[in-house]
């Protein structure tokens, strides 16, 4: 109403975490095996950053399962409970999303064939 610009929100569903972060996973993969106990805690905090974002991806292409299934509302419910209370699912999620920067899960990203 103020003529405050804001972006163009894409849908949930097709959401990507940008390519350039597996970089900052990878580094500070690499930094935990420092002697040097400071950049040891920043490598530790990195890698949980890192993670929760690459979690909300995962999340992202759960979203994703459900619309493409029409899964009705309350069975989200209770499976968004269930993957709550288990840990070992957000690893899970978290790795998906991650992978799903080559492997492509959703099929969203089209190559562009090249005509010879």
């Amino acid at each position: 109403m103020k003529g405050i610009k804001y972006p163009d929100f894409e849908p949930m569903d097709r959401w990507q975490a940008p390519e350039f972060i597996v970089w900052g996973l990878i580094a500070s993969g690499f930094a935990l095996f420092l002697p040097i106990s400071g950049i040891k805690w920043i490598a530790v905090n990195t890698l949980i950053v890192m993670s929760v974002i690459y979690l909300f991806n995962g999340l992202s292409i759960v979203l994703f399962v459900f619309n493409k299934y029409k899964i009705p509302a309350w069975a989200r419910f209770g499976i968004y409970v269930v993957m709550t209370l288990q840990f070992l699912f957000w690893f899970v999620l978290a790795l998906a999303g991650l992978f799903d920067q080559w492997i492509d899960f959703r099929k969203i990203h089209y190559k562009e064939s090249k005509v010879i």
